[in-house]
């Protein structure tokens, strides 16, 4: 997975010229929190009831990832 979002990344940074990007995922999502963090991304906050799965609704952490922040 972190090949993939590795790939992702550089495509939106050098292709797409894209200044940030952005992630949301659920909190309870331990593996793709820790992903993101190890790939630099920073926790920006919680989005309270935001997605719904299986009709319930369910909190979620808000990341980015800025250009001029990115890990060479």
């Amino acid at each position: 997975m972190s090949e993939a979002v590795t790939r992702v990344i550089e495509y939106g940074f050098h292709e797409l010229q894209l200044n940030r990007i952005g992630a949301v995922v659920f909190i309870e999502n331990e593996a793709s929190n820790r992903l993101l963090r190890k790939l630099g991304f920073q926790q920006e906050g919680i989005l309270r009831d935001y997605m719904v799965q299986n009709g319930s609704a369910h909190d979620t952490y808000v990341y980015s990832l800025l250009r001029s922040k990115q890990q060479s």
